[in-house]
């Protein structure tokens, strides 16, 4: 990955370790196997490193990895190793060509449930604004291929109260595109 400092050197984004295989996700983002570093997860641009798996960190049965493949149609990447295979569902799922098949679950979120939600169906790259009944946006941001998680808080960390909430999606920053609304019901 280029320094930019003016030097026109590069520095190795994974070191020297020997890459056997690398895979590309619905958000465009490269998961590099490798011969003894575990497993990378590398933003879609290449020159950052955003996860590193291991055994340590991770439930990967080695560090040495053989092989890594995204399934094209879900959000499943499989990881061999020399100790056996492990899959693991990634938050990037295929983009969809339009909204038809939009859906948040789980729905309704009930008050023992701590998890994340998640907002899937969406075309890439989608503009998601969550609002409360009163229309006040409570978080917004983009889809991850074609899904879109919220942690069920508002923008500044502090968890929703009970209530339904509209889930509205777009192509476009100015809603000048087509899109679509879901609800969620949130119990605490």
């Amino acid at each position: 990955m280029p320094r930019n400092d003016g030097s026109n050197l590069a520095d190795y984004l994974i070191g020297t370790d020997l890459i056997h295989g690398i895979a590309v996700d619905a958000a465009n983002r490269k998961w590099i196997a490798t011969l003894s570093s575990g497993l990378y997860l590398v933003s879609p641009s290449g020159n950052e490193i955003i996860e590193r798996f291991t055994t340590e960190n991770s439930p990967l049965l080695s560090n040495m990895v053989n092989a890594v493949y995204t399934d094209p149609h879900s959000a499943t990447l499989y990881v061999g190793t020399m100790n056996g295979l492990y899959t693991y569902t990634t938050d990037a799922t295929p983009a969809m060509p339009d909204y038809s098949d939009i859906i948040a679950y789980p729905n309704p979120v009930r008050p023992d449930y701590s998890g994340h939600i998640y907002i899937k169906g969406l075309m890439d790259n989608s503009l998601v604004k969550i609002t409360d009944s009163a229309g006040h946006v409570v978080c917004q941001g983009r889809s991850e291929g074609g899904l879109f998680i919220w942690s069920g808080a508002n923008s500044s960390g502090v968890r929703v109260p009970t209530g339904v909430y509209y889930v509205m999606v777009s192509q476009s920053s100015d809603g000048s595109s087509g899109g679509a609304v879901t609800k969620i019901m949130i119990v605490n």
